[in-house]
């Protein structure tokens, strides 16, 4: 459990210095080239740590939120991989800029999940529950599911 604890804080220090670096070298620069560069770097950065924590962080150990951060993360790829490879119909790039409008807010919605799923590991571990304890015939622990 204590691996887990060290692999989200890991995460979470990943995302926190994407952000931050995005947002210094974007009002640095003023270049609109490398607001989009960053912009697929923090996604991209989201996106592995959303492919990582839907394969190794334990259902019980998520928060309700993370369904819908990983439906909206694939949407932004999706928009994004619209605007790169040139697929040009108008009604199709409006609907990619309208998804992608929004996601800086997703980025920080995503970091304050990460901080939640943070919290629960530590409260887990305070618990001393380990991750024996998920069948459903023994104590789940904790509701941790709505925080």
């Amino acid at each position: 459990m204590k691996q887990l604890l060290l692999y989200k804080q890991l995460d979470l220090v990943a995302q926190l210095i994407t952000i931050i670096v995005s947002i210094i070298i974007t009002e640095s620069s003023k270049d609109h080239f490398a607001f989009i560069i960053i912009y697929i770097a923090v996604c991209l950065v989201q996106l592995v740590s959303c492919l990582l924590n839907r394969l190794f962080l334990p259902r019980r150990l998520r928060v309700q939120s993370r369904r819908f951060s990983e439906i909206f993360l694939l949407m932004i790829w999706s928009a994004l991989l619209v605007f790169v490879t040139g697929y040009y119909n108008p009604i199709v790039m409006f609907i990619a800029g309208v998804i992608l409008l929004p996601s800086p807010f997703f980025a920080i919605i995503y970091l304050v999940n990460s901080v939640q799923e943070v919290r629960v590991i530590r409260r887990w571990i305070q618990h001393g529950l380990g991750l024996n304890l998920f069948p459903e015939n023994q104590n789940p622990g904790p509701h941790i599911e709505n925080e």
